[in-house]
């Protein structure tokens, strides 16, 4: 190194690489802020996160419980057949109740655009109900068999019920709306009945010295209180209001299967039991034993299109932005984690007591 160089080097200064006195080599900017930090930079993003990541994710959120969801047509792999006309395939796949549309629950309203896409349709055929089902809320059940029951009338096209793993309770009281009903033999159904559950934790408070206060306009307000013992008077009310919608159960099975009232509410077919498709053909709650090719069959033979004519279509909730981002992040999804003994799935789903289910008791 030369004297000349040697001098350069001892007087050199590392900030002159910034001050513009010197310049050894200059540096990308970019890549210092990304490597070494830049509070500018990050209070940047910060804004940009807030001001428009943020209200986009809830237009977003808010866009995706709006009253008409959008529904989704796929065809089934191995029944896609040349002619368009072709079978719908609506599913009723986890508790049925009114509220939010999450994984494990079954809406009237997302249920009822689904029925409603198939109306309007005309390559629509014939509908099966693919059910998966435990039951679920009394008021949301009957809303989604009223509505069978007003699509057969209105466009005379057959509805078939394809019971899949479970189709109890509620599940099979929406099974009892259509035509016919297909089930698995190993199918579990049945469980026709209305339950009302909820605990007493009286005993448990006295035990630590808790007492619970009501203030009540009336003195059945409180008849459902955890922290209280029923009285004979209230047990009475109660029951005679699970018994009221036991036998509006109870008939509309009797008239969808014309079986005699008497015969389901004093037998085993009505006495709250869970059979498996097998027993419940015997029963004569199902009309055949099969899959889903079954219930093509017979949906062809009911329309009279001839054998492998029609294809056949799912139809499904189109996922929404705020859908698919949640779907990877089980820790933003909502609701308290209630395992039911639905086959292949954990719904999150919250019961809430003192509502009247149609559910097999203990899920």
């Amino acid at each position: 190194m030369s004297d000349d160089e040697q001098r350069k080097f001892a007087e050199y200064r590392p900030q002159d690489a910034f001050s513009g006195e010197k310049e050894p080599k200059k540096k990308n900017a970019f890549s210092s802020c990304f490597l070494f930090g830049c509070g500018g930079c990050l209070g940047s993003l910060i804004m940009f996160f807030l001001v428009l990541i943020i209200p986009l994710l809830i237009f977003v959120g808010k866009s995706d419980d709006s009253s008409e969801p959008e529904i989704a047509v796929k065809t089934v792999p191995g029944f896609d057949r040349e002619s368009e006309d072709y079978i719908a395939v609506i599913p009723v796949h986890g508790v049925i109740m009114y509220g939010k549309q999450n994984p494990g629950v079954v809406t009237p309203e997302l249920f009822s655009a689904m029925l409603h896409k198939a109306e309007k349709d005309p390559k629509v055929k014939a509908v099966i109900i693919s059910i998966n089902s435990p039951g679920g809320e009394v008021n949301a059940a009957d809303e989604i068999y009223r509505r069978i029951l007003a699509f057969r009338a209105k466009t005379k096209r057959p509805v078939i019920a394809l019971m899949k793993s479970v189709a109890a309770s509620g599940g099979y009281y929406i099974a009892s709306a259509c035509d016919k009903i297909v089930a698995a033999d190993t199918t579990m159904t049945g469980s026709i009945g209305v339950i009302i559950s909820g605990y007493n934790v009286k005993g448990l408070l006295d035990k630590i010295g808790v007492q619970g206060e009501v203030y009540k306009s009336g003195a059945m307000k409180d008849m459902l209180s955890p922290v209280k013992d029923r009285t004979p008077e209230e047990r009475k009310i109660v029951q005679e209001m699970v018994q009221e919608c036991y036998l509006k159960f109870a008939a509309i099975v009797s008239k969808s299967r014309k079986i005699p009232l008497n015969k389901i509410t004093n037998g085993p077919i009505g006495d709250g039991r869970i059979y498996h498709g097998k027993k419940a053909l015997e029963y004569g709650i199902v009309d055949q034993l099969g899959y889903l090719e079954d219930a093509v069959a017979l949906c062809e033979k009911l329309t009279n299109s001839g054998k492998n004519t029609l294809s056949v279509k799912n139809y499904q909730k189109s996922p929404g932005f705020f859908d698919t981002l949640m779907e990877g992040n089980s820790s933003l999804k909502n609701g308290v984690n209630v395992r039911l003994n639905l086959p292949g799935n954990a719904p999150r789903v919250e019961l809430e007591p003192g509502r009247l289910y149609y559910l097999p008791a203990g899920l």
